[in-house]
């Protein structure tokens, strides 16, 4: 999007900004079809997948919590 939008403003075309915002919802079109296809079997398979693959930066607030309910 960001490249079609920067070469509309290049060429003074605002038709490539629109080509360009839809392709990206095209892209998210497809995934939300992806996910329907795959059902709630995919969708499990897809949240551990991600947990395996992944890593998250706890909150603070989320690290005092833990730490209260293991010392009380």
């Amino acid at each position: 999007m960001l490249f079609f939008c920067s070469l509309a403003l290049k060429t003074n075309k605002i038709n490539f900004c629109y080509i360009g915002t839809g392709l990206y919802a095209l892209s998210w079109g497809v995934l939300g079809l992806g996910l329907l296809l795959a059902g709630t079997e995919g969708t499990h398979y897809l949240r551990n997948f991600l947990k395996r693959h992944t890593f998250s930066v706890p909150f603070l607030s989320n690290v005092q919590k833990k730490r209260k309910s293991l010392e009380g």
